[in-house]
């Protein structure tokens, strides 16, 4: 893993789990949810996501250190304000939002379980390096 561990970025991680969500949820049987629910609870996430994602890159430009992995190197700073506040990851808890958003449109829930794989795949790929590399910290 230690190779790949800065190369993949993490939205090719939740397009993968997102494709592997669907192909979940198109073999099991949907569930019957009525569908102003399902695209309520579907928008409410996704935007919920798009707010940390805007946030966290917002927060990161501001603060100057750059937000491309794999150049872990060029870390200069250790972004502490805005939504960095609440949550160590904006950006990925955006991605994980998404995630989660995805199975209300495909009515079914077993691709939830995909959304803690992808989770879990991110933050130790990915969070731990590039924190293990900061000499802000």
């Amino acid at each position: 893993m230690s190779s790949l561990e800065l190369k993949v970025p993490p939205p090719a991680v939740a397009l993968l789990f997102g494709v592997l969500m669907w192909l979940v949820s198109s073999l099991v049987a949907p569930v019957e949810v009525p569908p102003g629910l399902r695209v309520s609870v579907a928008l409410v996430l996704a935007s919920v996501g798009l707010v940390f994602g805007v946030a966290g890159m917002g927060s990161f430009w501001r603060a100057g250190p750059t937000i491309n992995q794999t150049r872990s190197t060029a870390i200069s700073a250790l972004v502490t304000s805005g939504v960095f506040r609440f949550t160590r990851n904006p950006m990925y808890l955006s991605l994980l939002l998404y995630l989660l958003a995805w199975p209300f449109t495909c009515q079914t829930c077993w691709p939830c379980s995909l959304c803690l794989c992808s989770c879990s795949t991110s933050t130790s790929s990915k969070s731990s390096p590039r924190s293990a590399r900061c000499p802000c910290s």
